[in-house]
């Protein structure tokens, strides 16, 4: 018979958006469901929650019962609503091992009042036994009482134990309990990760400063390979010397993350000079296809970087023969 209920059960969860939960959700914004067997009555087999959640963080809870004669399942007439009822009242679902029925709770935040109702069901209806009605502090606390160990429709773990006749409550709580597991290292591995990031980029940080120590200038920017005229549309320049030659030419460039001063030797003068640079040409020796359109960080001497003194392309821009990419 369990498993002849625990297949009525999961129809039920496969058609559950065939079931209304008393508000409406479009395509952009699909609702999520849950579900619990609770051993609500007197009958050997458990009832069949299943919650539907709201925008609002509120749930609909609809209650199912399995019609051992009939071989059907039927819905009860009456829904409960868990979690924020209004701007004062909050409510909640606690069950306790071994005892039929759960415990509904509504707490008032305003007045610390909370209301405690025993509910079970009957031919189909739920029946509501007031057991607490008063301030929060004067309620005794059963030790018993847990929260739902709500599960997926999509993970039917619970409700396959049932079929095979295991205790569906202990395989609730350990898979509540692996779930936790899985999100506690799953926070430990992006801690470790975070960690990893950090140490990398204080080791970054601490290369870049010893470098700049030792008289390098440090740029960062994106490596692209561009041709000719890709250059000129970036620097937003025509083209100064309409040469067919140079226009075959292909450039590799590190376009600046912002415009930097850049200290170079003087092409056909003597010493070094201070310009601001948008762009740097690396030159086609410097191959490294493997950063092409990637960021990255690479420091030079002033010694291995010219400033131009003809048209060549790119206009007016610096070129640097040596240099070693640091962020690698």
């Amino acid at each position: 018979m369990k498993i002849q209920i625990a297949q009525a059960y999961g129809i039920v969860l496969d058609d559950i958006d065939e079931y209304d939960f008393g508000f409406q959700t479009t395509n952009e914004d699909s609702s999520s469901y849950d579900y619990m067997l609770v051993q609500m009555s007197d009958d050997e087999f458990p009832q069949l929650l299943v919650a539907k959640e709201e925008k609002t963080n509120k749930q609909q809870i609809k209650i199912f019962t399995f019609n051992p004669h009939t071989l059907k399942v039927k819905e009860c007439s009456e829904q409960l609503s868990i979690g924020q009822l209004n701007k004062k009242k909050q409510a909640d679902i606690l069950i306790e091992k071994n005892q039929i029925g759960l415990n509904y709770t509504v707490l008032n935040h305003n007045t610390a009042k909370i209301k405690v109702e025993k509910i079970t069901i009957e031919n189909n209806n739920l029946v509501k036994k007031v057991s607490h009605n008063g301030q929060l502090n004067e309620m005794k606390n059963s030790k018993e009482n847990e929260p739902i160990s709500w599960q997926s429709i999509d993970d039917r773990t619970i409700l396959n134990a049932f079929g095979q006749e295991e205790d569906y409550y202990e395989v609730a709580n350990e898979h509540s309990k692996q779930s936790d597991n899985e999100v506690e290292q799953s926070d430990d591995l992006q801690e470790k990760k975070e960690d990893k990031s950090n140490d990398k980029k204080q080791r970054l940080d601490e290369l870049i400063e010893s470098e700049k120590q030792k008289g390098g200038i440090v740029v960062s920017g994106t490596l692209k390979y561009l041709n000719h005229f890709e250059v000129l549309k970036i620097q937003g320049a025509p083209d100064p010397n309409n040469e067919p030659l140079q226009q075959q030419m292909n450039h590799l460039i590190l376009i600046l993350d912002e415009p930097t001063e850049v200290t170079a030797r003087r092409a056909g003068g003597p010493g070094l000079g201070t310009h601001e640079a948008q762009l740097i040409t690396l030159g086609l020796e410097n191959v490294l296809p493997e950063y092409n359109n990637q960021k990255i960080i690479l420091v030079f001497s002033p010694e291995d970087a010219t400033w131009p003194s003809d048209t060549s392309v790119p206009l007016g821009e610096p070129r640097v023969l040596k240099f070693k990419i640091l962020n690698e």
